[in-house]
């Protein structure tokens, strides 16, 4: 979730594209308002990965440390890798592939829908699917551990 510092750079960012580049403004493809929404929210979403890219590194970074001090417990970087790309490899190759450009290509929705050239919704659902695919086979992984 975004705190207000990031809500502000969003919005001023998407202000400065709003006076760089209001010549790309299509009246044809949706109001002023939409767009600048929109530019809103792609900001929002860069800045959302960042902080999740940073959590995630410090994550790693802590549990590099705890794995040193407790190895039986933690599984390594290696056994978690190969574990996400056999789940990867599970899903249906159109969820995969949303998946794979959404979270190691840094795309958003609208970006993965004109790479691959289908509607945005038609994206939405197989990244929905694709993750509570991923999240059920995590989960099963969990349990067993257990």
């Amino acid at each position: 979730m975004l705190g207000a510092r990031h809500a502000e750079e969003a919005v001023e960012e998407a202000f400065r594209d709003l006076w760089h580049g209001a010549s790309s403004f299509d009246a044809v493809r949706g109001s002023m308002r939409f767009w600048l929404l929109q530019l809103v929210h792609d900001h929002s979403l860069a800045i959302l990965r960042g902080l999740a890219v940073e959590e995630r590194r410090r994550v790693e970074a802590q549990g590099l440390e705890d794995s040193r001090d407790a190895p039986e417990r933690e599984s390594s970087p290696t056994e978690r890798s190969a574990l996400v790309r056999a789940a990867l490899e599970a899903l249906p190759s159109e969820e995969r592939a949303v998946l794979e450009r959404a979270y190691f290509g840094g795309c958003s929705q609208a970006e993965i829908a004109e790479q691959l050239g289908v509607p945005l919704e038609l994206v939405n659902d197989r990244s929905r699917l694709g993750l509570a695919k991923l999240r059920a086979v995590f989960q099963e992984t969990v349990d067993a551990d257990e």
